[in-house]
């Protein structure tokens, strides 16, 4: 299988189809960012992560992080398996402590 795994708003989506699709005819919503595309299997060990990249798109994979988001996706996690903890809420210049609670001190 191939996926790819794109931010919106600081969402990380994963992406999966079948090998016979090409990374780069996959459209993505406006505003997405591409973050992260490859391969992987499922085994009776869990999710594989392969280190090939995408060529079509040039992207690699971030190998556990995306190992990770896949397996919370057909697992069917909530949302908060998919949010991006770095992700920096930003109103002017400078990020904001009542913007996102995890940047208060």
């Amino acid at each position: 299988m191939k996926y790819i795994i794109f931010k919106t708003s600081g969402l990380f989506h994963p992406v999966m189809f079948p090998e016979h699709t090409t990374h780069s005819t996959i459209t993505m919503p406006a505003g997405a960012v591409v973050d992260s595309a490859g391969f992987f299997t499922i085994s009776d060990s869990g999710i594989l992560v392969g280190s090939r990249k995408s060529v079509s798109l040039d992207l690699h994979p971030k190998m556990e992080r995306d190992r990770e988001l896949i397996s919370a996706a057909l697992a069917g996690f909530g949302t908060y398996m998919f949010l991006d903890h770095d992700y920096e809420y930003e109103t002017g210049d400078e990020a904001s402590s009542t913007d996102h609670p995890s940047l208060a001190t």
